[in-house]
């Protein structure tokens, strides 16, 4: 019984370690979690950025922010939305676009 529980004890240890390691800091498994805050630290490396372009982003009012203290905090759901507002179209589709009007 005790070699069982032994057995079981290290399984967990294992995927505990292992789960540590497939989930950055900051991030849920699961991306439908849209309502889920950022740190600076993590929308950095959610956008690929550095974080002091990330604080400067906030300080010019670039991107939507949340703060508490001294701590900022972003929405998942707004990263990406400042991200699609970016959008720039192919010009297949401009061309389409233009000649609809």
């Amino acid at each position: 019984m005790s070699n069982i529980l032994d057995e079981l004890k290290e399984g967990i240890d294992e995927l505990k370690r292992i789960v540590s390691t497939a989930i950055p800091t900051g991030q849920m498994p699961n991306d439908a979690d849209q309502n889920q805050f950022l740190t600076v630290a993590a929308a950095a490396e959610y956008l690929g950025l550095k974080t002091s372009t990330i604080y400067a982003y906030t300080r010019n009012r670039k991107i939507r922010h949340y703060k508490r203290g001294s701590t900022i905090y972003f929405k998942k759901s707004e990263i990406n939305a400042y991200i699609e507002a970016g959008l720039v179209e192919s010009k297949g589709a401009s061309n389409k676009r233009v000649k609809q009007l």
